[in-house]
């Protein structure tokens, strides 16, 4: 099978309701629009598994071929895109955010033996909450750090960064996992000790 090629490009990217972007990205199939064409976006790495899933899908828009950085590029925009609407979508879903403070360590306190896995119920409602409290207080920074015993959330507010909230260290690891998930990262990278920031 022949493709167009490209290399070393900056492409814009299609977003279209009628796509599972979601579902795309998890097999490597973007989608871009060049020249006011809307065309596949593919990479050699990931060709197999990426046309397997454009099979299953009712698209007749041209397949280009491009460099393993440019397909890189492109999907860093569409990660962003992703992450900037399961924001919006959080101030919308009251019934899985806690919105004070205090409600939310009580939330923990009681929630330990819950807070089992980075798709666990109690650990998705918790970053969701996490994002929701930065958002409403105007933070621009997330930093998520862990120590020997525990871990701890700080906020940046009006430049300054502001302690959030302390974890426990196990419950700060899948705070980071859910984070890597809900970015479609690799949660499988362990390190001893991490610190993350999230932009909104």
């Amino acid at each position: 099978m022949n493709f167009n090629e490209l290399r070393d490009v900056d492409l814009k990217p299609l977003w279209e309701d009628g796509i599972d972007h979601k579902l795309a990205i998890k097999h490597s199939l973007l989608f871009a629009i060049i020249e006011d064409e809307s065309v596949v976006i593919v990479e050699s790495k990931t060709l197999p598994n990426a046309l397997n899933y454009l099979s299953k899908l009712d698209f007749e828009y041209p397949i280009y071929l491009v460099d393993e950085d440019s397909f890189n590029r492109l999907n860093n925009k569409f990660l962003e895109r992703q992450t900037g609407d399961s924001f919006e979508d959080m101030s919308t879903t009251s019934d899985e955010l806690i919105e004070v403070e205090s409600d939310l360590l009580e939330f923990i306190r009681n929630s330990q033996d819950l807070l089992s896995s980075e798709t666990s119920a109690p650990i998705i409602k918790l970053v969701n909450s996490i994002f929701f409290q930065a958002i409403q207080k105007g933070s621009s920074d997330i930093h998520i750090e862990t120590g020997e015993r525990k871990g701890e959330v700080r906020l940046r507010i009006d430049g300054a960064l502001k302690k959030h909230i302390d974890l426990e260290k196990n419950i700060i690891s899948l705070v980071i996992n859910r984070i890597k998930v809900i970015s479609n990262l690799d949660i499988s990278e362990k390190r001893e000790s991490h610190k993350m920031e999230e932009r909104r």
